[in-house]
């Protein structure tokens, strides 16, 4: 793994390292802090912080407030096949949990069977980001089949209160030159030994194309948004690629 990394508080400095070479995917992550004020369902003041910290403009959002899935988007979750429709009683409603609007939608994480939650967009995209909730276990983040690594690992995370509070929003980019991003799936905790499974959520999935801003990339516009000490910056190499460092 390699990265370079950007961190502050919304009233501190942010620090960048020096430049590394580039990775195969640029991964962002938010601290819930830095644009929810409460554990309340969240103001449209507030998304519309998270959206433009996280450069969504122009991106598609599912927004789980009906069961019918953004097109050309798929979800595998709780052990089920991948539907473009979710199941009813798959949405709940959890103020703290929600990323936008008032309902998230429910998975079960377990390892026996594994039963990951996989978000799938065909034909592929140049961005896939997502808000996760409820988040007990070190669950590892695995974009187009390659493991990055535990998702409380990244840089802003958030220990859930109450069982379901906001956790992390997750941005993942692809470099120029790589195949598009088909898959982004959240795989449960290797180390997970409760019977019971874990309970996450997920809400706010964003896909799509980024705009070509002429002299700046989408990596290097986030990385101006983390110089406000809104987001932190990772590019992660997948620990298997060889010369990864790892």
């Amino acid at each position: 793994m390699r990265w370079s990394h950007c961190l502050g508080g919304m009233l501190g400095s942010a620090a960048l390292a020096a430049a590394l070479p580039a990775a195969a995917y640029d991964v962002t992550s938010f601290d819930p802090n830095a644009f929810f004020t409460s554990g309340s369902a969240p103001l449209p003041a507030e998304v519309a912080a998270l959206d433009a910290a996280a450069g969504l403009a122009g991106l598609t959002i599912e927004r789980f407030e009906d069961l019918t899935l953004e097109p050309g988007l798929t979800l595998e979750f709780s052990g089920g096949a991948p539907v473009a429709v979710l199941p009813s009683g798959s949405l709940v409603n959890e103020p703290s949990a929600a990323w936008d609007g008032s309902l998230s939608l429910a998975a079960l994480m377990d390892l026996v069977p594994s039963q990951p939650v996989v978000v799938r967009q065909a034909p592929g995209v140049d961005v896939i980001a997502i808000g996760l909730s409820g988040i007990d276990h070190s669950h590892e983040l695995v974009v187009n089949g390659e493991n990055l690594g535990p998702v409380d690992a990244l840089p802003g995370f958030q220990t859930s209160p109450g069982d379901n509070g906001r956790a992390l929003y997750v941005r993942v980019d692809r470099e120029p030159g790589d195949p598009p991003l088909t898959e982004l799936s959240i795989e449960p905790d290797p180390m997970l030994a409760n019977p019971n499974g874990d309970f996450i959520r997920i809400d706010h999935v964003a896909t799509g194309s980024t705009a070509t801003v002429p002299g700046v990339s989408a990596p290097a516009l986030l990385l101006l948004a983390a110089s406000l000490g809104l987001v932190a910056v990772r590019r992660l190499r997948p620990a298997s690629a060889p010369g990864s460092g790892v």
